[in-house]
């Protein structure tokens, strides 16, 4: 039966209580649980365990206006016809008479269901027939949700453990659970869409189960090569919302209130927040909170609340009136504002509300675009779109908000709706010589000019720092490492902390970052990543990601934030050099890390190459070489930069040569040939000489192409290399020097815990005789921090740098119920009971 998946160890202490039942020995089971966690489920089964083994029942279930008439609830399940008010001594007897007689026949169980709503008569009862259990064959059953807590439901609860009834508590599912629930619901394996919804139900199966079952009948739901997938993204909206929010209705009125509000604010807030978008003191609220809590719809993450299924989210928000919720929106990014709230709240809002330019907002959004459309470009470009259709902007205004608009569309991966903006604002007859130079300057860069300049004699920083920002680019990206570094210098030393040039500053920074790892002086790079600059831009963020991938700081890598959902080509980088870990690793990976819809290949190797590198490598790992090829095989064509493909070109050669492509095999080494002549990067006559000594089967050759990359600090590409020597001289049937070459690569692996890398390359050796004798593994610790996982280590870092638990799964790719229970472990490991505790033990960074 669907509904109990992942719910055998309950299953199996019901059988116990129906077979001692069957013995003639009574006993007490209260299942607690909020709705939909499988409370029914579970007495369901137990019925029928009990009637397959010939013992009566009498069933019933409890109702919200019980309380009205006593012994109405427990009447009701022994189907007891008693006068309308009678609450003497003889009814219940009469109650407690008709379960006797019951017993009397054989083996009985007696449940009631929702007994939170019973009358305080019925509970009173339900004790005393609870003290009787010892002498009767009897079985009571009791099924309860935490809300509302009633006293007389609580001291029952106790009365009853007291007197060792068996207490019942069924957790949520955990993420395999939920999946195989999933898949029996939906016909086949959740793919990378449906599997976000699963992870929304937290693990509740009626919130999964109806989810499901609504996109299943909208046909909402396409199979194809084994896997279930939503037809199209938001599919999901309006499938679930009145099913799920109606079992909410147990909650009173004052909390549904507030919960509504609360989904104005999206997946966190703070109370100061919901008393904004209520217009209620945070004190009155303390009340509502503590029942939404106790009813287990919000929980904390850290000094923020959350709702504990991000499904109900949604559910709930789809009850307020379409006609209500712009209004809302809108009096909420007004309460903010005047709050002084963070940019990105309020731009959310006013996204929320369909950007409405209030009088406030042109003004607010001046002196907030430059900042807002670097952290949260998808929040700031519709806000800015809708304004400047306002015929009443001054023109310095209109200039500053088309410029923040341009930006904020490239960091949201739209460069040709930005190159649109700028050409129509140059168009502009009242445009500033000032704004006119900026823009100039702007269109070339973004136009992919080599080396863009700004007008003579510009003494204006913008344009001169916006010049400086993309002719460094470029310098990296064919190789002028040199000239690159002075431009990013010059370029930082303009941006300072003018808040007008945080795009420059973060731009710059991030290429300088590039350059130093490039030339192998990783003191420096990551001097400058360890800095705290007044902006952690994305583009910062991704450069520090790709450094540590590299240089083999994989830990840190693994536990730095994501840039913002957004920033499109920084997400898409961080979220490559994830992946990438995860695969190197053999960490679970069920697909790649994706954007919907995502820039095609050509793009991604300029904006995300290490996004690029995870898909194909994703392929390379799954049994299709064909479409790894097809994702690497353009980077030979002439125009793309050395800096961006030498990385691949290797690979190529490898792939193209073993799967019978030897042109694109010879055009990768001529690529590599030409980028190490024409450009002055150190690491590019290693590339050259690796790509030339794969096609030249020269073992030799790609060996000093290994000492090479280590020497520039990259031990990972070192240790690939070294793979490929291996595998060079196991295919002459020259086993000693292969496993000499191996046993250095799977050193560098081991020290990064490239578990997958180790095992791929094993096998692809061991079909040529060639095996290493198995490494003497050092016994983990089983307490302390040594005792930690790779893993374990990366959450507890992320702990102590005050991420909550969804912003480590998201990071790290993995459910919020996975990433609970390895705070769990590591909980267990370090001996301690909070994450304050965690994040007090954890070292210092090396």
């Amino acid at each position: 039966m669907d509904e109990l998946v992942s719910r055998d160890a309950e299953i199996d202490r019901l059988r116990s209580c129906v077979a001692g039942l069957v013995d003639g020995v009574g006993g007490c089971v209260w299942i607690d649980g909020e709705p939909g966690i499988g409370k029914s489920a579970l007495v369901r089964r137990l019925l029928e365990m009990a009637a397959a083994a010939g013992c009566r029942s009498r069933t019933g279930r409890a109702r919200p206006a019980d309380h009205t008439a006593a012994y109405r609830s427990l009447a009701r399940c022994l189907s007891a016809r008693l006068p309308a008010g009678d609450a003497s001594v003889a009814a219940e007897q009469r109650l407690l008479d008709l379960v006797e007689r019951l017993c009397a026949g054989g083996p009985a169980v007696v449940v009631l269901d929702d007994l939170q709503w019973a009358d305080d008569a019925s509970l009173l009862t339900w004790r005393r027939l609870g003290e009787r259990t010892g002498t009767a064959p009897l079985l009571l059953v009791a099924a309860c949700r935490p809300v509302p807590r009633r006293r007389a439901v609580t001291l029952l609860r106790q009365h009853l453990a007291d007197r060792r009834a068996m207490i019942l508590e069924p957790a949520a599912l955990e993420p395999v659970a939920a999946s195989t629930l999933a898949t029996a619901l939906a016909g086949a394996v959740p793919g990378g869409r449906l599997r976000s919804l699963v992870d929304a139900a937290g693990g509740n199966p009626r919130y999964l189960r109806e989810l499901i079952d609504g996109l299943v009948r909208e046909h909402r739901i396409r199979i194809a090569d084994g896997t279930a997938d939503l037809v199209d993204a938001g599919a999901e909206a309006g499938t679930t919302a009145a099913a799920v929010a109606a079992h909410l209705g147990f909650l009173s009125p004052a909390v549904l209130d507030a919960l509504r509000a609360a989904t104005l604010l999206g997946s966190e807030f703070s109370v100061r927040d919901l008393s904004l978008v209520t217009g209620q003191p945070a004190t009155s609220l303390s009340g509502v909170i503590r029942e939404a809590f106790t009813a287990g719809v919000l929980t904390e993450r850290g000094q923020l609340l959350t709702f504990r299924h991000p499904i109900l989210i949604n559910a709930l928000y789809a009850t307020i009136p379409a006609s209500e919720r712009a209004d809302r929106h809108r009096r909420a990014a007004t309460a903010m504002a005047r709050a002084g709230l963070r940019p990105v709240l309020i731009a959310a809002q006013l996204r929320a509300a369909g950007a409405p330019a209030d009088e406030w907002v042109p003004g607010w959004l001046g002196r907030v675009a430059p900042a807002l459309t670097a952290q949260a470009p998808v929040e700031a470009v519709p806000v800015l779109e809708h304004v400047l259709q306002r015929p009443d902007l001054d023109g310095a205004l209109r200039s500053e908000l088309r410029w923040a608009l341009a930006h904020g569309l490239v960091a949201a991966g739209r460069t040709p709706d930005a190159l649109g903006v700028v050409a129509e604002t140059l168009t502009a007859e009242a445009l500033e010589p000032v704004w006119r130079a900026r823009f100039d300057v702007l269109r070339a860069g973004l136009a992919g000019t080599a080396e863009v300049q700004p007008p003579d004699g510009c003494d204006d920083p913008l344009t001169a720092g916006t010049a400086l920002q993309f002719t460094a680019l470029r310098q990296f990206q064919r190789g002028a490492l040199d000239a690159a570094r002075e431009s990013t210098a010059q370029a930082l030393r303009l941006a300072g902390d003018d808040v007008r040039l945080s795009g420059v500053r973060a731009a710059a920074l991030a290429v300088r970052i590039h350059v130093l790892t490039a030339l192998g002086q990783i003191g420096p790079a990551r001097e400058l990543l360890a800095e705290r600059h007044p902006d952690t831009a994305g583009p910062v963020v991704a450069a520090g990601a790709e450094h540590d991938f590299w240089t083999g700081r994989w830990e840190h890598a693994a536990g730095a934030r994501l840039p913002e959902p957004g920033d499109v080509p920084s997400r898409l980088q961080c979220a490559g050099v994830r992946a990438l870990i995860a695969l190197y690793r053999d960490e679970p990976l069920t697909e790649p890390p994706r954007l919907d819809p995502g820039p095609a290949d050509d793009d991604l190797v300029t904006i995300a190459p290490r996004h690029l590198h995870a898909q194909a490598l994703w392929a390379q790992r799954r049994g299709r070489p064909d479409e790894a090829l097809g994702r690497l095989a353009p980077l030979v064509r002439d125009g793309t930069a050395a800096a961006l493909r030498q990385v691949f070109l290797p690979w190529l050669v490898r792939l193209a040569g073993e799967h019978g492509e030897p042109g694109l095999a010879e055009a990768a080494v001529r690529a590599a040939a030409a980028d190490a002549a024409d450009a002055a990067m150190p690491v590019l006559p290693a590339v050259a000489a690796h790509c030339h000594g794969l096609l030249g089967t020269e073992p030799g050759e790609v060996a000093r192409a290994a000492d090479d990359y280590e020497r520039l600090s990259m031990p990972i590409r070192a240790a690939d290399a070294l793979l490929d020597v291996a595998l060079l001289h196991a295919r002459r049937d020259e086993r000693d020097p292969a496993r000499a070459a191996w046993r250095d690569a799977v050193t560098a692996y081991t020290a990064v815990g490239a578990a997958g890398a180790i095992r791929h390359g094993s096998a692809r050796l061991a079909e040529h005789g060639v095996r290493l004798p198995p490494l003497r593994r050092r016994k983990r610790p089983e307490t302390g921090w040594a005792a930690l996982t790779p893993t374990e280590v990366t959450i507890a870092r992320l702990v102590a740098a005050g991420r909550s638990t969804p912003d480590i799964a998201t990071e790290l790719f993995l459910s919020r119920r996975t990433v609970e229970s390895h705070l769990s472990h590591i909980m267990s490991k370090l001996a301690v009971r909070s994450r304050i505790e965690v994040a007090r033990l954890v070292p210092a960074e090396p």
